[in-house]
């Protein structure tokens, strides 16, 4: 088991990247414009744990729940999800990313109830076909007026062809894909034996 020496190893500055050149000690802590990390007596990583998952902290749900909306929409509400910083784009929709993070906080972090929640949305089930006044309004679909034409990508697609392939192969074998079929049920004794 390992456990966390009562005096940690010291950390400086490299200056120039180099690891060798050593500059100023830096101490444990966060950027200033994010809630500071709480001191306890517990281990350092359980409280950065603790620390990235509380409510006073909502950047890793916003990131979470941007992601999972990039992968059923096509696109993030923040368009640059890996780059939440200032080199990044601002969201389209601040207050609904907002909200998302906090049900998401709310739900105890389920992302099984934050896709139920976006797939039974009323963005979600929207027609994909683009309305001429739409288009001349919002071509780049920024709006989520309309719901865009998802293309699977070449994993996702060789992934589905081997899946159905599999279940064609199991239902002509005479097995149903994910249930038993009656012939492979246990036999139960009857009264007659």
């Amino acid at each position: 088991m390992l456990r966390e020496s009562d005096a940690p190893p010291k950390s400086y500055i490299h200056v120039k990247g180099d690891w060798r050149e050593r500059g100023g000690e830096v101490e444990p802590g966060t950027l200033a414009v994010l809630p500071p990390m709480p001191a306890g007596p517990e281990p350092a990583r359980l409280r950065m744990a603790r620390w990235l998952a509380s409510p006073e902290h909502p950047l890793t749900a916003r990131v979470a729940v941007n992601r999972l909306w990039q992968e059923i929409f096509g696109r993030g509400i923040v368009y640059t999800s890996a780059d939440f910083g200032t080199q990044g784009d601002r969201p389209t929709h601040p207050e609904l990313l907002d909200w998302l993070a906090s049900e998401y906080m709310q739900r105890g972090w389920s992302t099984k109830q934050m896709i139920r929640l976006m797939v039974t949305s009323a963005t979600y089930r929207q027609s994909s076909n683009a309305r001429p006044e739409l288009t001349a309004k919002d071509p780049s679909n920024t709006l989520f007026a309309r719901q865009s034409r998802l293309r699977l990508p070449r994993s996702g697609f060789a992934m589905e062809r081997c899946t159905r392939r599999v279940c064609w192969i199991r239902a002509w074998a005479g097995r149903a894909c994910g249930r038993r079929s009656p012939r492979e049920s246990p036999s139960f004794p009857t009264a007659a034996a």
